[in-house]
């Protein structure tokens, strides 16, 4: 016998049994009421990762489920096998031919149909009939039947009349039953008869069917449970379900919360499908695992993605389509378009790069970032606004509600475990109201429930853990029927990959899996779309506007930061504070103003931010507030060592509380510390707005780090280079035309890698994760990469600047002439340094490209010419390189299969040459 049992056409002679199920059913006599059942295995859903899935049980719709019974009300036998005898759920449908039935148990063991479990169904459609039960059980009914159909010993049947004649069995017309089915997997068995049955026992075909179901073990006389009874030590079946009754559902949602930065591709493609890192059974992890669970099942999901993750998935190219980031997005454009052959998912809203809330409160940063989050759902799905947002990390307290109604929306989720047992009580956060909408400070909060969520990637026999199973059952049968179970996590868990196991590969998949599957198997479960449910017009539970809400976050999180995020943000005994540290540049220097508070003015948030609200408005603008929003990615986050928050004392405390000394961690600070190039994005919108005329050498701060930048501007081109590494770290073109500016070289919404004014050395794949322009990557002679962050000095010309190595061995002199759209740039080269490799990285359009990713783009090339447009919008924008007497690779490679674009946003050139050369960069908008 397979694992999940097998489909049974009764052919051999009725055995003995050790256990038995009676049904006594009620289905009008209607016309047919939907299509006929596969009874068994039905058609082939899919194969994701290996293990084939068929259709199952998923042809039964809602519209079949005539009850909903309770869980754990089963007789207790002392065999072990009560859960197979518990009937949770009764289903009928039938055809101009046919009527299916079919059974739902609390937890169906391997094997227990054919040890444990009989099943049987009476059919009551006319006066008088039999008030005794099959098979001697010490049981009547108040409601005598006409028709019998037993199901015994893991499938043989035997089916009567009033009379106790047998009208089908083995041996007696066996054609008449269309087969029995038993899933242990599913918990579940159906099963089939011909019409002709019913009108051997007297149906005229038009009167009303009725019917009772009921379970007991073979060689008792006693039932062990019956559908729909509230007792059965009367020994009688009181209770009929007529065929037209409609049970409860239980209502679940699901959200899938995928968040990174704006990395390359290196990074981003193992997060799509990683073959490497396995789960314990062997099989891939990565984002498509989740994916492939939907769709697979066709069950909705409620995804929420940064922007900052979708900029990188656009980005993120790849040979292999299974990790191609661009195929993934278009997956999940399907999965969202409304047709549910192919799942049916939506998106929640929210900003764009997961800044936390509080923090940036009255400013108008969530506004801004929720309206670039709606432009990248518009640019890469075609969706308008989303109706739920996201709160990043859910930290919120109670003014950040206005912030959440400022930004255009109505929804967002929050913790049935923190927020609202700590704001309203345990007792009202463990009640039915902790599963229903909560509405404070007029904003409606889905909740997120403690009990299931922890049990999403837990099994029992192969399905939904029994718990959730139990509460499933709870909240069908339940009266107030809006109430909903919300289970949430990080992508990168339902991926395999959670941040205690990132490195390893965990079973999360292979386990989930198996829930959503048994939860698509039992159509008394809807699995919904949250922006569904705020069009129900459910009743809200209304917490009005109460004043001093403290800070809130999840479980984890409050552990980690010693239950408020404040002391991340503002330090303690054991928390580093992120407010008062100065951004370090480079080795011994630090920026002079520290990150401090959006609200605080001389501090690095704070004035970055006045820039960008000062900026003119159009294309530049929206960039400054692209390259803030990606830089308080996750502001303020900080390394955590002890990551047992599950164990509990019984006061509630941790019982392994965090007591080391945490730093803000490295990666948070390497974006957090370019925050300030928002403000060079806003300069250059300045520039943009009044049109540039003339030529102009100058140094200024751009970008509050207390060190000057180098600038050349005319009313075509602004170039800004830096002394570190004499690199041009971005490049601005105007079009004439509407006076919009657009950068070309320097992607400043990608991730950085570290908070200095550096970049990676090295060529290995996923060393450099930005490049900038006249990177001198790499000298041969001596083999080094250290030009790459050495300090230039710079010298001003009167059209250009001249910048120096520190040992005087490579010069770069870069001009920018009066009315001239190029750069014009001379190296001088020790000869002892052999061939000096350049890198520059051609970014045109980089805020266009963060909503648009290669799809945008299109090359030129010829002998010494290499030219990259972009669409943006109804103009093109452009950046080339000519090179002179260089020589010129159009596609360098770094070892990596996404090069020359495996930086984020960024296509690679590389000039190279020894002793003096020269090469020019220009850009245009047309």
């Amino acid at each position: 016998m397979p694992r999940a049992g097998a489909l049974l056409r009764c052919m051999s002679p009725f055995r003995s049994a050790p256990c038995f199920l009676l049904a006594l059913l009620a289905v009008p006599a209607a016309f047919a009421q939907g299509g006929p059942i596969t009874i068994g295995p039905g058609p082939l859903l899919g194969a994701p990762s290996g293990v084939a899935y068929h259709e199952d049980l998923m042809d039964w719709a809602i519209d079949d489920v005539r009850r909903i019974d309770p869980a754990g009300d089963a007789r207790r036998l002392g065999d072990g096998e009560d859960f197979a005898r518990d009937l949770i759920a009764f289903y009928s449908r039938r055809t101009a031919r046919e009527l299916f039935l079919r059974v739902d148990l609390l937890d169906l063991g391997f094997g227990s149909e054919g040890r444990a479990l009989d099943l049987a169904v009476l059919v009551d459609f006319a006066p008088g009939g039999q008030a005794y039960l099959p098979h001697f059980l010490a049981a009547t009914t108040a409601h005598p039947w006409e028709f019998a159909l037993v199901l015994r010993d893991g499938g043989d049947f035997v089916a009567y009349d009033a009379d106790w004649s047998v009208l089908s069995s083995p041996r007696v017309r066996p054609s008449l039953f269309r087969g029995a089915s038993f899933r242990s997997d599913l918990d579940g068995c159906e099963f089939g008869i011909d019409l002709d049955l019913l009108r051997r026992a007297g149906w005229d075909g038009h009167a009303a069917l009725r019917f009772q179901v009921c379970a007991w073990k073979d060689g008792s006389k006693h039932l062990a449970d019956a559908v729909g009874e509230a007792r059965l030590d009367d020994g009688r079946l009181d209770e009929q379900i007529p065929a037209d009754a409609r049970a409860g559902t239980a209502k679940y949602a699901v959200i899938l919360h995928g968040n990174q930065s704006l990395g390359g591709a290196d990074w981003i493609a193992p997060l799509i499908r990683n073959e490497r890192l396995r789960t314990p059974e062997g099989r891939p992890t990565g984002y498509a695992r989740a994916l492939d669970t939907h769709e697979t099942f066709r069950v909705p999901a409620n995804i929420h993605l940064s922007g900052s993750l979708i900029a990188a998935l656009a980005w993120a190219r790849h040979p292999d389509p299974r990790r191609d980031g661009p195929t993934f997005l278009r997956r999940l454009a399907r999965f969202v378009d409304g047709d549910p052959r192919n799942g049916e998912g939506s998106f929640l809203g929210g900003v764009f790069s997961e800044h936390i809330l509080p923090y940036f409160e009255g400013s108008g940063v969530t506004e801004a970032s929720a309206r670039l989050m709606d432009e990248a759902l518009r640019a890469h799905f075609g969706l308008p606004r989303a109706r739920v947002f996201w709160s990043p990390e859910r930290v919120l307290r109670g003014s950040s509600f206005a912030d959440i109604r400022a930004a255009g929306y109505e929804w967002t989720v929050i913790d049935q475990a923190n927020h609202l047992e700590r704001w309203f009580g345990a007792a009202e956060a463990r009640s039915r109201r902790g599963h229903k909408i909560n509405r404070i400070h007029g904003v409606n909060c889905f909740v997120i429930n403690d009990d299931a969520d922890q049990l999403k990637f837990a099994n029992t026999d192969g399905g939904t853990a029994l718990a959730t199973r139990r509460q499933l059952v709870a909240k069908a049968l339940d009266p107030d029927q809006q109430q909903l179970i919300v289970v949430f996590d990080d992508w990168e868990a339902y991926a395999g990959r959670s941040f205690t196991s990132f490195g390893l590969g965990n079973d999360n998949p292979d386990n989930y899996e198996r829930h959503i599957r048994w939860l698509a198997n039992h159509p008394w479960v809807q699995v919904v779309r949250l922006d569904e449910v705020t069009t129900w017009g459910w009743t809200p539970v209304e917490r009005g506007r109460p004043n001093g809400l403290p800070l809130e976050t999840y479980h984890w999180l409050q552990h980690a930061c010693e239950r408020s995020y404040d002391h991340w943000y503002y330090g303690s005994p054991q928390e580093e504070s992120f407010r008062d540290i100065f951004p370090l540049l480079a080795r011994g220097r630090r920026a002079h103003k520290p990150f401090g508070e959006v609200w605080t003015p001389g501090t690095l948030l704070h004035d970055v931010w006045a820039d960008v609200r000062r900026a003119p408005p159009g294309n530049l603008r929206r960039l400054a507030e692209l390259v803030y929003s990606c830089m308080v990615f996750e502001t303020a986050w900080h390394d955590e060592d002890q990551n047992d928050y599950h164990a509990r004392t019984p006061s509630g405390d941790y019982l392994h509380p965090d007591t080391s000394y945490d730093r803000v961690a490295d990666w948070a600070l390497g974006l957090h510390g370019h925050v300030r190039e928002a403000s060079v994005v806003a300069a250059a919108a300045e520039w943009a707005a009044h049109g540039g005329a003339g030529g102009t050498v100058a140094k200024s701060d751009l970008d509050h780090d207390g060190e000057e930048e180098f600038l050349l501007r005319n009313e075509r081109l602004f170039a800004v280079l830096e002394d570190d590494g004499g690199r041009l770290v971005a490049l601005f073109v105007r079009d004439p035309a509407s006076g919009e500016g657009y950068q070309v070289l320097g992607a400043f919404p990608a991730n950085p890698g570290s908070d200095r004014n550096s970049e990676r050395e090295g060529e290995r794949p996923g060393a450099q994760q930005r490049v900038s322009g006249l990177k001198d990557l790499w000298a041969s002679g001596p083999a080094t990469s250290a030009y790459v962050n050495a300090p230039y000095a710079a010298a001003r010309l009167a059209d250009g600047w001249r910048l120096r190595s520190a040992d005087g061995r490579i010069e770069k002199t870069v001009r920018l002439r009066p009315g001239s759209a190029r750069l014009e740039v001379r190296y001088r080269v020790d000869p002892n340094l052999g061939t000096l490799y350049v890198r520059n990285g051609l970014s045109p359009a980089a805020g266009h490209l963060v909503f648009g990713g290669q799809e945008l783009l299109s090359e030129a090339a010829r002998p010494g010419r290499f030219a990259l447009e972009a669409r943006a919008g109804r103009r093109r924008v452009w950046v080339a390189v000519t090179s002179g007497n260089a020589r010129l690779d159009p596609a360098p490679s770094d070892g990596s299969p996404a090069s020359p674009r495996a930086v984020a946003l960024t296509h690679q050139v590389e000039l190279s040459g020894r002793g003096s050369f020269a090469f020019s960069i220009e850009a245009g908008v047309r």
